[in-house]
């Protein structure tokens, strides 16, 4: 494992920022990873930082994003514990996603002028200028291929994307 932060503080392996990593060497890591990161600077910035992450990928970038969604969840566990039936378990989960009538873009101008700068949200997907699509053709434009894309069901705002490097073996 090796961190790589903006932040000093956090003694991170590497410091910098994500949309040049050029003391990092191609290929570097099986397994690049950002987790709630990339909403935290200009939407412009994402395709840069997710082709620096491919570059120092050899097989994996594994990414979350704040996922603006209305959603209802609906989970459910059946235990039973008899002499005929052993231990029959059952785990039902539902997620629905609904329309996002009410959300809006963030406002850029109104986080720049902010006095304390602290971790802003600069884009979320789902909002009206940064639908799903969007980002998932950002993404296949940087080398990489999608294999998995899901939201946790517990907190449907955590989207997480798994993708594969086109040329990985």
């Amino acid at each position: 494992y090796k961190s790589f932060d903006i932040d000093t503080n956090l003694k991170p392996d590497f410091i910098g920022d994500v949309t040049n990593m050029n003391e990092i060497k191609n290929e570097s890591f099986d397994l690049v990873c950002a987790f709630q990161v990339l909403e935290h600077m200009i939407y412009e910035k994402f395709f840069l930082a997710i082709k620096e992450m491919s570059r120092i990928s050899k097989n994996f970038v594994f990414i979350s994003i704040p996922c603006e969604l209305n959603s209802f969840n609906l989970s459910m566990k059946l235990s039973l514990k008899a002499r005929i039936i052993h231990r029959l378990s059952c785990n039902f989960n539902l997620l629905i996603r609904l329309p996002n009538f009410f959300i809006k873009d963030i406002n850029i101008e109104k986080l720049i002028e902010r006095d304390d700068k602290i971790n802003p949200h600069y884009w979320e997907v789902g909002r009206p200028s940064y639908p799903k699509k969007k980002i998932l053709k950002v993404i296949k434009k940087s080398n990489l291929e999608i294999i998995k894309c899901f939201h946790n069901k517990q907190f449907a705002y955590h989207w997480f994307i798994l993708c594969k490097k086109v040329n990985a073996k």
